[in-house]
């Protein structure tokens, strides 16, 4: 256009400098140079053009630039950075400064899906931190997190469907919103994160994108963390579980017990717990309570002093314990745990609201359908919330509480028994020993007196019989005493140091008499010279006496029962060998049992003797076995620990390990 121009003026100049009386030339030259400029007028208004078209398109590509790089930074920040609360506040500074806006704002998607919590702000709104918005206050969020992609809105007010009244009355003008969503299968929404400007702006898509891969690199975080969160929190319970355990294993005195775990139980699990336990007379009765804050801790007693468990209520402790299930409670109002009376619900609210319980939980103590008690946890400040893993360790806590209390009591039951037995044991074997011991001694002097003639031997057999019968009942009696001590764990030892030949030839000495009247010869063999063995020599002595007594017994007439003692390593082993019938495979596994006997037993006794043994045998830290094949006869063996410095000075006693009433085992 101004070439034309300049064209146009001249061609016309000579017209027009003669209507104006100008020379020619003169008017040629003015023409001329006007067309100049004019023409310079235009190449200056386009270069303009071109070098701002060229300057917004360097700064987009700075802001592109900057965001990709800031996007980068917050990507390795997502992967190093443990504090996700840290990280969020980073990320929405970083949101704020690359998008040059006024708020930027995350909010959370709560469990329920009904509302989204502002769980961090930059910017302007901070006074709104903490709290929960419906789908109606925060439209535009939940049609984000619908849309599953970024969201804007350049103008609220002409979107009124879309316009938060909380942004609005924030002064925000245009909004831009992306879906936080977490990586996985499940591809589940962690939250909303926004750009928010007062003034009135168009988003680009450059935007969009830059806040997306912001929202990514949160959700990205946000998995990371909790996977660790849960490796830790799986860790931590662990070790709480297991030292849980060895507390509620240092007593039998479960209500001590109970309460150290509710101790340690205290803070890890709750801030304040509660033990409830069923009384004999089946009602319930409080047995601790912990707090972490003393003041809540004597709320909590107050509670159960004033008002009584309510096995009718509809929430709490009595609903566990009338139902046997656990109960968990994210967000507590007290109106759930307030009774039906108008004076005393009062009174109840004032002491939940001392307690100031925001979260609870509770699990029964219970062992099959039985209900022990229960156990409950309370939350009474800061944001954390019962969670189902959070029930899930109070569940297996109360199973551990239950088995320690079903233990104890079982103990204490075992205990009674053994009592009440050892009792009626010395009752009897006093009663007893006084008549035993005069008829073993009349059938002695009927024996020593009698006659010489027929009449006379048939007098001695018949006094045999009886002082045979009467020893017998003088060592089944010794025997149960026996047993009684080992049930009660106080098998005690005499410890020291003893020539082990010396102390099988005085048991086979002892028994000689017995061999001789079945007509069974008895040998010793001693391997290694002199062997010395650490143990109670009577103890030892009777062993090898059960032992003998059975061989002989098993041996017919003409047979032979030989004892062996050999070192073998750090040990001496004794070895009492028969020649009689063997024992059958099926029964091996079983005599050292209590009151075992086997099929086809010929021989009298109580099946108490090897059992005994075993005790005797298990005490001294040794170990005793059997070996036998049926025709060929039977071996017994028990290895006692060689004399060493660990049993000189020990001097004394040695009372047995084994608790009341728990088996002991054979090795071998």
């Amino acid at each position: 256009m101004v070439l034309c121009a300049a064209a146009y003026c001249a061609t016309s100049h000579a017209s027009t400098s003669a209507a104006l009386g100008v020379q020619p030339d003169l008017a040629h030259r003015l023409f001329f140079f006007a067309g100049f400029a004019a023409l310079g007028v235009w190449a200056a208004s386009a270069l303009r053009e071109v070098f701002q078209h060229t300057h917004r398109r360097r700064q987009r590509a700075e802001q592109r630039a900057d965001e990709q790089r800031i996007a980068a930074e917050l990507g390795v920040r997502a992967l190093a950075e443990n504090d996700l609360d840290a990280l969020l506040g980073e990320t929405l500074l970083a949101v704020e400064q690359a998008l040059c806006c006024d708020s930027v704002t995350l909010l959370e998607l709560q469990p329920d899906g009904d509302a989204l919590h502002l769980r961090d702000v930059a910017g302007v709104g901070r006074e709104l931190l903490g709290r929960s918005f419906s789908p109606a206050e925060v439209p535009l969020a939940f049609r984000a997190l619908a849309a599953r992609e970024p969201v804007a809105v350049d103008d609220l007010a002409a979107e009124p469907e879309l316009a938060s009244p909380v942004l609005v009355e924030n002064g925000v003008v245009s909004s831009l919103v992306a879906p936080v969503m977490v990586p996985g299968p499940s591809g589940r929404s962690f939250g909303v994160l926004g750009a928010h400007s007062r003034v009135k702006r168009r988003f680009s898509a450059d935007d969009a994108n830059f806040l997306q891969t912001a929202a990514n690199v949160v959700g990205t975080a946000v998995v990371r963390l909790r996977a660790e969160e849960r490796v830790r929190h799986m860790l931590a319970s662990e070790r709480f579980l297991a030292e849980a355990s060895r507390q509620l294993g240092l007593s039998i005195e479960w209500q001590e017990t109970l309460a150290r775990v509710a101790k340690l139980a205290v803070p890890f699990l709750g801030d304040w717990c509660l033990v409830v336990a069923v009384g004999n007379d089946g009602r319930p009765r409080s047995v601790v309570a912990e707090a972490a804050d003393p003041a809540r801790a004597a709320a909590v007693r107050e509670l159960l002093e004033r008002y009584p468990i309510d096995l009718a209520a509809n929430h709490g402790v009595g609903r566990i314990l009338r139902t046997g299930e656990s109960e968990l409670i994210p967000e507590v109002t007290s109106e759930a745990f307030v009774g039906g009376d108008v004076v005393g619900g009062e009174l109840r609210r004032e002491i939940l609201r001392r307690l100031g319980m925001r979260s609870y939980m509770g699990a029964p103590l219970a062992i099959g359908e039985r209900i022990l008690g229960a156990i409950a946890f309370g939350i009474s400040e800061g944001p954390r919330r019962f969670k189902e893993e959070d029930l899930e360790m109070a569940q297996a806590l109360a199973q551990r509480c239950a088995m320690a209390i079903e233990n104890a009591s079982l103990y204490r039951a075992a205990q009674d028994a053994t009592r009440m037995r050892e009792e009626v044991l010395a009752v009897v074997s006093h009663d007893l020993k006084t008549p035993l011991g005069a008829l073993l001694m009349g059938a002695k002097m009927v024996e020593r007196l009698a006659p010489i003639g027929a009449s006379g031997d048939e007098l001695r057999r018949a006094s045999s019989t009886v002082r045979r019968t009467a020893e017998r009942m003088g060592r089944l009696i010794h025997d149960l005493v026996d047993v009684a001590s080992i049930e009660a764990g106080r098998i005690s030892l005499q410890l020291a140091e003893h020539d082990a030949a010396a102390v099988a030839r005085e048991a086979l000495e002892a028994l000689q008499g017995a061999a001789a009247d079945r007509g069974v010869a008895l040998g010793l063999e001693v391997g290694g010279g002199e062997v010395m063995v650490g143990c109670d020599r009577d103890r030892v002595q009777q062993v090898l006496a059960n032992l003998l007594a059975n061989a002989i017994q098993a041996t017919e007439t003409g047979g032979r029962v030989i004892v062996r003692v050999r070192p073998a390593r750090e040990e001496v082993v004794f070895t009492v060998s028969d020649s009689g019938p063997g024992i059958p495979t099926e029964d091996l596994p079983h005599v050292f049992e209590r009151w075992y006997r086997g099929r086809g037993t010929r021989y009298p006794g109580s099946g108490l003797g090897l059992a005994i043994a075993r005790a005797i045998i298990d005490v001294h830290q040794g170990r005793i076995w059997a070996e036998s094949k049926e025709g060929e006869g039977s071996v017994f063996s028990f290895a006692l620990p060689a004399a060493a410095p660990r049993w000189k000075g020990e001097g004394g006693e040695r009372r047995s390990p084994v608790p009341p009433g728990a088996p002991t085992s054979a090795t071998g």
